[in-house]
């Protein structure tokens, strides 16, 4: 599972930094490391997002429960801020972004497209799951 962590972090962080478009192209002073970290929280609350939608499908309602509070709608902000600082803090704990990248930059091309690919399907299903699931979800 961290495996496939670093791999999406690997591979969010490389297509920020090798951007063909000059406009998104994102160099050391841009902080490309950071702003990896906020593309993969956003996806990992998509995750979470999908598995409350999930529930509310099967009948727990956790996600209308949690809707209908007052302060609903600032709970997803609150899961992606705990998110983000888990992920900060677990990638700058003793620089571990800089031993991601220099593993899977020795990595073999071959292997390398296969996971850049891996982490398209994953970031998009993701997004697309939510989509998928919110107009399904029990009322």
């Amino acid at each position: 599972m961290i495996k496939f962590y670093d791999q999406t972090f690997f591979h969010i962080y490389k297509s920020l930094i090798k951007s063909p478009d000059k406009l998104y192209k994102m160099t050391d002073k841009s902080y490309p490391t950071l702003v990896s970290l906020m593309v993969l929280t956003f996806v990992q609350l998509a995750n979470v997002l999908a598995v409350f939608l999930f529930l509310d499908i099967i009948g727990s309602r956790i996600y209308s429960y949690l809707m209908s509070l007052d302060f609903g709608i600032g709970i997803p902000i609150i899961f992606m801020a705990i998110i983000f600082v888990f992920n900060v803090v677990f990638m700058f704990n003793e620089n571990r972004y800089r031993n991601v990248i220099k593993e899977f930059s020795k990595k073999p091309l071959e292997e390398r497209i296969r996971g850049a690919k891996t982490t398209l399907i994953y970031g998009l299903g993701s997004v697309i799951l939510v989509f998928i699931l919110a107009p399904l979800r029990v009322m």
